[in-house]
């Protein structure tokens, strides 16, 4: 890819909201007419407002408070506003739209990952590699992760800590939910749930203690058969005693 670099001319900041320049049109483009689209540098976000300060460097121009799109549709309701506020990072590339080519009707509409600078090698370690053209993948700022296989469906999202990671993973193919807390599993599918393991079974209180309870009013009311006095012992109960709690196995959790 061939980069053209050019003179930066001393940047003029201009008022977004200026009713004197609200509209001025961007002119004198490469194409010789009006100035719809720009790449620019944000330089600074407003979150009481969802807007930037970016730069449009080929200009020398800093536009202050540029509106920035919202995923979500905005707007409100009886009860409360709604939409999304997604603030791009400072010095993040930007696309700029300006419709009607007019300076004060535009909006910031997207980024773009830049494969050259430092930012773009931290970008290669992830998000530019070979052989991922199936996969969605975002990366927050914040380094949560979030990964989709666009042709199984299966879903990851995954904290950033070297430790104690935090990953939970929606195996469509599979059936199952895996919840990880560093070593710790859960694991959810259409049979059972997995504690930390699945090689013991769980109890039930509620049937446990019935099976201990019948075992103490057995304890309570057994005889001896043989029965003599003096030195010596009985002969076993008259009715031996057993302990079953086999009901009070929980059969949908198992842990280890």
């Amino acid at each position: 890819m061939r980069i053209n670099i050019n003179r930066i001319p001393k940047s003029t900041a201009i008022k977004h909201t200026s009713s004197q320049k609200n509209l001025i049109k961007l002119k004198h483009t490469s194409y010789g007419s009006d100035l719809w689209i720009s790449w620019g540098i944000v330089e600074q976000a407003n979150s009481e407002n969802n807007t930037i300060d970016v730069r449009l460097e080929q200009r020398g121009w800093i536009l202050r408070k540029v509106p920035v799109r919202s995923l979500e549709w905005a707007g409100s309701n009886i009860d409360r506003g709604f939409g999304e506020r997604d603030l791009p990072p400072k010095d993040s590339k930007v696309l700029l739209v300006f419709p009607d080519g007019i300076v004060d009707n535009a909006f910031a509409l997207c980024s773009v990952l830049l494969t050259t600078a430092d930012t773009g090698v931290k970008l290669k370690q992830e998000l530019l590699v070979v052989g991922k053209e199936r996969e969605y993948l975002k990366i927050l700022e914040d380094g949560w992760k979030i990964t989709r296989d666009k042709d199984t469906g299966d879903f990851t999202i995954e904290s950033p800590e070297v430790t104690d990671k935090i990953i939970i993973n929606l195996d469509r193919t599979n059936k199952k939910v895996k919840v990880s807390v560093g070593n710790i599993d859960l694991e959810i599918t259409n049979a059972q749930v997995n504690i930390a393991g699945s090689t013991k079974s769980l109890v039930t209180h509620a049937e446990l203690d019935s099976a201990l309870q019948g075992l103490i009013t057995a304890l309570n009311n057994h005889l001896h058969t043989g029965v003599t006095t003096g030195a010596g012992s009985s002969g076993p109960p008259a009715a031996p005693m057993s302990l079953d709690i086999s009901a009070s196995e929980a059969q949908k959790a198992k842990t280890s």
